[in-house]
């Protein structure tokens, strides 16, 4: 057979592969070009496309020949492209090079392929912008810098090198434009340190001063700032309203040392063209106090995987750093950084010590100390990774020895227990209820002095080991010799009892030998049965299953093994969980339990008004009111001692209406005040309570009313921008019939000579037990509130209320049926007070509060008005009698002891007005009863009218027009008195009342700038005999309202002292209240009062039982620091009888 055949002879063949570098990187307007070279035999064939096969852009083409891939980008072009190049020539498999081209933004502007740092080395950069005091250099150190306590790295940039910012500045530094085209995830790094004006006070502080970072995605056109979320360390709060960055979130306040700052680009870049990216450092000042400023260094931008970073341990030493000889340490070290950190750890004293060995791999440092190794161990770990600082970490390892408890704790024949331990004390109890002592027997103790109960366990013996402060106590083991009679108990249980709790050991139960023969128990305790237990801990034996109540059973040769050792350190623990719920008329407490050690100590904040915290007791209490109703603020309860993290807890309380409020049926509910706030009463701000002092020195009412009452501070005037709340208990008004609310009141409050209601006072009601108030309707209010009060009065500004001054005590009806629109069984009364930012008054007082039927409601009639006690002949007499009394009085009037008026005199019941005009056979005394009626009783004025013969004249009359000048003029505090006499038509009004001439406070100019006090005083005058002594005068002024103003005081000793007039007798009144110094807190006509006015003034209640053969009358004005005006001028002045004053 034959076979034929040929054999070619061909060269070796190959795969093909790619061996060159893709070039990913191209930037619009510039040519691009890469070269693919690959290897095989045959020569490959090559080809480009788009991932998933597609043709590439218009702008990029493929060379298969010559391999070049190419192409010049338009700014249209800026994106990411996936390009595939493929290599075949036959032989599998073909190679394939897959990579992403990244268009740039226009030249100029770097694509960050690398990440971008600069250290401010040489200068400002050309490519950075700075305005204001920006400017870069090397910081002064040490004593004489006002800047950072060290060098960072070199050059820096900061707001001022070598002083502080200046005020009401807004300056900005400007990075470079970045293209993050492809950048995965982009970041700004840098380090600072900044000393800017922030307060060191409030929740949160002000901050005043400060800085933060903005980014601009279209090349610093617009900027914007950063999400605060991105920002680590996070920014301080929010600058104040007078900073030039106002509301906008910054760093403010001082920083220690130098912090590295990182800012996650992700979300500001989301959505946002990428490849004109530039940062703004933005500082911003107040109008007041400088600082330091704001120093940066080593800024970076790239991606976050790129940019090193210099190592930070990240974890945080266990807060257990006292060791117990014997218990295992373990702690693991965690750092981050770029480059990864190494980690080491050594011993301040060099090498670490025996027992404890460290794994730089994993960062587990680990151990068990000995008894032998009881000390104190300082720990240095270190991570480093080339990038500047190292982290360093030290903390302190305390390695506490253990001591053994003594093996026996006592036998039956010692009474006392063995001393078991140097750091515990050991005693036994007989808890058996109400027996003290055990029976005594030889051997072993008797647990039924009193006796079994057949039917129950009661009894039992116990042991209590109490740790010393500082120590605690671990318990292995328990053991006892026990004893029973035949008819004893037929098994017993051991248990642990610590902390109010008790736990059943497992291993504790037994069961009693049948036979009367001494048995040895050996109990074995496991897991928290052991402790370690801090506190008292007992061991406790019961027993049970008794046949008779005589039956016994006995202990002896107690053993209790374990060890005492040093507490270690531990964190803080709130153990106590509080009352979330409070109810009216019950005191809320809160005793508040932590644990930890060293012992920590107990922090409140957020406690509202009728909440204290006693730190000495740590106990949280209160009495909640009807003004408590609601849901508290948060309460937030931090113990802290030395080691972290602190504990806090936080809770709110609920005040809810009590369970059952006083009814009030037929008889009023009567509130007449005691020196204390009253049961169930809730009160906030300055409410006082107690008797207001009278008399020259008194701020309160010119009288006490009824004893004690309710103030807005009792002996001084209220404070500026307050608020303060006066509310009654709540009560059931479902059955009363037209509900009325009754009380007396005398009030001082700030109110302008033009009507501004600064200062004042209402009344609002609740029906719902204190969750809502509402104002009375005004026309509910009688008398009439004075009208509407300020915008400025805190709390009540536009509401109505009370405002300016009464002269005497009032009585004030409110019909409560308008305002009880629904249910009346949660009805409850409020006292505001409101005050604006300026002048303070004496405020309000409030006295016999009373709730109820208006029919109980009776007060007795008082005559309150003053009567007129002299006539002249021929003159009209009148005399408006005024009375007060609920229901409202009969007025009568009659001679005396019942006789008919005289002849020339008729009263009106319904004006209250008596009058009549004399005759010449009227001159002579008349007596005269005015009578005031009501179911309350009757009040009768009794008094006599002297009739005058007519032209009689007063005792003493000046009308300034000389050449005698009868008056004294002089000054207490200034330098000359301003009270002058003569012609009035320069300064004041345009005339004197009558005649050419007449006194006033410097005549042709304003008055002096005080403190200044001139006075003019009238010569001795006898008024002995005078009916009715009586001042008339003619005034107009012009003063500083509530600071400058005049008054009049009267002297009964010749002119040696002088006290003011009773408000009350001068007509028309004060019109203010005088504030500073030299007459503050003295009623006075102050303002404006630029018409002649007569005033009359009744000297009869000044006068009242005292010598009236030297009285002199004084005319007082006080100027203070600041504004002046024309002053007080003054005319045809008259003292004598009230009838002869003309």
């Amino acid at each position: 057979a034959t076979q034929t055949f040929s054999i070619e002879v061909v060269g070796a063949t190959s795969a093909p592969a790619i061996v060159s570098t893709p070039v990913t990187a191209a930037r619009a307007g510039q040519a691009y070009s890469y070269t693919v070279v690959a290897t095989g035999v045959p020569t490959p064939t090559l080809t480009a496309t788009l991932n998933g096969g597609g043709a590439l852009p218009a702008w990029l083409t493929f060379d298969p020949a010559t391999g070049v891939l190419s192409g010049t980008p338009a700014a249209t072009d800026v994106g990411n492209y996936d390009v595939i190049i493929t290599a075949s020539n036959g032989v599998n498999p073909d190679a394939m090079q897959a990579f992403t081209i990244t268009v740039g933004g226009p030249a100029g502007i770097p694509v960050l392929g690398n990440p971008y740092l600069q250290t401010f080395t040489g200068g400002l950069p050309a490519d950075w912008v700075a305005t204001g005091q920006w400017a870069v250099g090397a910081p002064t150190t040490g004593a004489a810098s006002v800047g950072p306590p060290s060098v960072f790295d070199g050059d820096l940039a900061a707001t001022n090198l070598t002083g502080n910012y200046t005020s009401s500045a807004h300056w900005n530094l400007d990075t470079p434009a970045f293209d993050f085209t492809g950048v995965a995830s982009p970041q700004l790094r840098f380090v600072h340190w900044h000393n800017f004006e922030r307060a060191t006070s409030g929740t949160p502080p002000n901050n005043y001063d400060g800085g933060n970072i903005k980014i601009s995605t279209d090349n610093g056109t617009t900027w914007v700032e950063l999400d605060p979320a991105s920002v680590t360390p996070a920014y301080q709060g929010v600058l104040v309203s007078g900073n030039s960055m106002p509301g906008q979130q910054a760093w403010s306040g001082i920083l220690t040392d130098w912090t590295r700052v990182s800012i996650d680009l992700t979300t500001a870049l989301t959505g946002q063209p990428l490849d004109q990216v530039k940062f703004r450092f933005d500082f911003g000042s107040d109008s007041s106090v400088t600082r330091p400023g704001w120093y940066v260094d080593n800024v970076r931008v790239g991606d976050a995987a790129q940019i090193p970073s210099s190592p930070v341990i990240t974890s945080v030493p266990p807060a257990q750093l006292s060791i117990v000889a014997g218990e295992l340490f373990t702690y693991v070290v965690t750092a981050t950084g770029n480059p990864t950190p190494q980690l080491t750890a050594t011993s301040t004293s060099g090498a670490l010590p025996a027992w404890l060995t460290f794994d730089p791999a994993t960062g587990v440092l680990t151990g068990t100390p000995a008894n032998a190794d009881a000390g104190l161990e300082s720990i240095v770990i270190t991570a480093t990774n080339g990038q500047t600082p190292d982290a360093v970490q030290q903390f302190t390892l305390d390695v506490l020895p253990i001591e053994a408890l003594a093996t026996y704790i006592f036998d039956g024949d010692v009474r006392t227990p063995d001393v078991v331990a140097t750091d515990v004390t050991a005693g036994e109890l007989n808890n058996r209820a109400g027996t003290t002592t055990f029976v005594t027997g030889n051997p072993g103790r008797a647990l039924n002095s009193n006796g079994f109960n057949v039917a129950v366990d009661p009894n039992y013996y116990e042991f209590v080991i109490t740790p010393a402060a500082g120590f605690q106590v671990a318990l292995d083991a328990f053991a006892f010799d026990h004893y029973r009679s035949s008819t004893g108990p037929t098994s017993f249980q051991v248990l642990i009892v610590s902390g109010g709790v008790t736990s059943t050991v497992t291993a504790g139960a037994g069961t009693m030998p049948t036979a009367t023969t001494w048995t040895t128990a050996t109990i074995p305790l496991a897991g928290a049965e052991r402790g370690p237990f801090t506190g008292p801990v007992a061991v406790r034996i019961t027993a049970s299953g008794a046949s008779s109540a005589t039956g016994t059973f006995r202990i002896d040769n107690v053993s209790l093994a374990g060890v005492v050792q040093p507490r270690p350190n531990s964190a803080p623990v709130i153990l106590s969980s509080p009352a979330t719920v409070a109810q009216i008329g019950t005191p809320y407490s809160y005793p508040i339990v932590v644990d930890g050690w060293p012992a920590p100590t107990v922090t409140v904040s957020g406690l509202p008004t009728w909440l204290t915290y006693n730190s000495t007791t740590r106990t949280i209490s209160g009495n909640p009111s009807v003004l408590s109703v609601g849901t508290s603020g948060t309460i937030t309860v931090t113990a802290a001692n030395t080691i972290t993290p602190n504990a806090t807890q936080t809770f709110t309380v609920t005040v809810a209406a009590p369970a059952a409020v006083p009814v009030i049926d037929g008889s009023p509910m009567t509130q007449n005040f005691s020196a204390t706030l009253p049961t169930g009463w809730g009160a906030t701000g300055g409410w006082e309570f107690g008797i207001p002092t009278v008399g020259a020195n008194t701020v309160g009412p010119p009288t006490v009313y009824d004893g004690e009452v309710a103030a807005t501070r009792i002996a001084a005037n209220y404070t500026n921008s307050s608020f303060w709340s006066m509310a009654t208990e709540i009560y059931d008004l479902s059955a009363v019939t037209n509900p009325t609310l009754q009380f007396v009141h005398w009030y001082n409050f700030e109110r302008s000579a033009s009507g501004t209601n600064y200062d004042g006072a209402n009344i609002k009601i609740s029906t719902d037990g204190g969750a809502s108030w509402v104002e009375l309707l005004p026309a509910s209010v009688t008398p009439a509130y004075t009208g509407a009060l300020g915008s400025g009065t805190t709390g009540m500004a536009g509401q109505q209320g009370w405002s300016g001054i009464l002269t005497d005590w009032q009585i004030v009806t409110v019909d409560l049926s308008a305002n009880l629109t629904g249910l009346r069984d949660q009805v409850a009364i409020r006292f505001d007070m409101g005050s604006d930012s300026s002048t303070t008054r004496p405020g309000w007082y409030v006295d016999d509060v009373r709730i109820g039927a208006l029919a109980d409601l009776v007060i007795a009639p008082t005559v309150t008005s003053a009567p007129r006690l002299s006539g002249m002949e021929g003159a009209a007499y009148s005399y408006s009698v005024t009375a007060t009394g609920l229901p409202a009085p009969t007025l009568a009037a009659t001679g005396a002891a019942g006789a008919a008026l005289p002849a020339w005199l008729t009263f009106n019941p319904a004006t209250g007005i008596l009058s009549g005009t004399p005759g010449a056979t009227d001159v002579g005394d008349h007596a005269v009863d005015v009578t005031a009626t009501n179911a309350g009783g009757v009040d009768t004025q009794s008094f006599s009218i002297h009739v005058f013969a007519a032209g009689t004249l007063p005792v003493f009359t000046d009308g300034f027009e000389g050449p005698a000048n009868p008056w004294t003029i002089g000054f207490d505090v200034g330098t000359a008195s301003d009270w002058e006499i003569g012609t009035a038509t320069v300064a004041g009004p345009l005339g004197c009342f009558a005649g050419a001439q007449c006194a006033g406070t410097i005549l042709d100019g304003d008055y002096s700038v005080g403190p200044a006090l001139s006075y003019m005083q009238t010569p001795v005058v006898n008024l002995t005999g005078i009916p009715q002594p009586a001042m008339r005068f003619m005034q107009w002024y012009r003063t500083e309202s509530g600071y400058d103003g005049g008054n009049v005081k009267i002297s009964t000793d010749g002119g040696l002292t002088f006290s003011p007039l009773t408000p009350s007798s001068v007509t028309p009144a004060y019109t203010g209240t005088l504030s500073p110094a030299p007459m503050a807190g003295q009623l006075a006509w102050t303002g404006v009062g630029t018409t002649w006015t007569a005033v009359t003034i009744d000297l009869s209640a000044d006068l009242q039982g005292l010598p009236r053969d030297q009285i002199v009358l004084r005319f007082d004005f006080a100027s203070d620091t600041s504004l002046v005006y024309t002053g007080w001028y003054l005319d045809d002045v008259q003292v004598g009888d009230y009838a002869t004053l003309q």
